[in-house]
């Protein structure tokens, strides 16, 4: 048996440097465009902050099923008041008419907030997609801040509702 023995060229070293290089080129361009794109995740911040505008619209919604269903307890004891002939004092018909119209100016802030909302919101959208996550901090900011303004409204529409609830007895 004899002994052989390969000897590697000069093409067959170049041809194997060059293939190491393209290799190596790729996975760093790819490990670029991954940093660069959806493999970054969100800073803590982000996250945190989306987390507070989800409890935030789940404490609205809680928040407007109060004043839902004190509509409908309002709505019936009207219906019964009539239903019995009674009718209410001037006195009552002008704190009725001043919890009417604190109410309305509550349900004016919730119309007045809800264009800025969905600019808010389509805007941070937009900052997600495009990973700009400095920008996308700061439309949650207003996001949280005006989520806070539409609470106070539904707060105080929901007192105003239970103190005509007082008032129709």
């Amino acid at each position: 048996m004899t002994n052989v023995r390969r000897k590697v060229n000069g093409k067959t070293f170049i041809v194997l440097l060059s293939l190491t290089l393209v290799v190596a080129l790729l996975a760093g361009t790819g490990l670029a465009y991954a940093q660069e794109t959806q493999l970054v995740p969100p800073p803590p911040s982000v996250r945190e902050k989306s987390n507070i505008i989800a409890d935030s619209h789940i404490r609205a919604l809680e928040l407007r099923l109060q004043c839902a269903q004190g509509n409908d307890q309002i709505r019936h004891r009207i219906q019964a008041l009539r239903d019995a002939g009674t009718k209410p004092s001037e006195e009552t018909k002008a704190a009725l008419k001043a919890a009417r119209d604190a109410i309305q100016a509550g349900r004016d802030t919730l119309k007045g907030t809800f264009p800025e909302m969905q600019a808010e919101r389509e805007a941070a959208r937009a900052d997600r997609a495009s990973r700009d996550w400095v920008a996308l901090e700061g439309h949650l900011d207003h996001i949280i801040a005006l989520q806070q303004t539409r609470i106070a409204a539904l707060e105080d529409i929901l007192e105003q509702l239970g103190v005509i609830l007082g008032l129709l007895g």
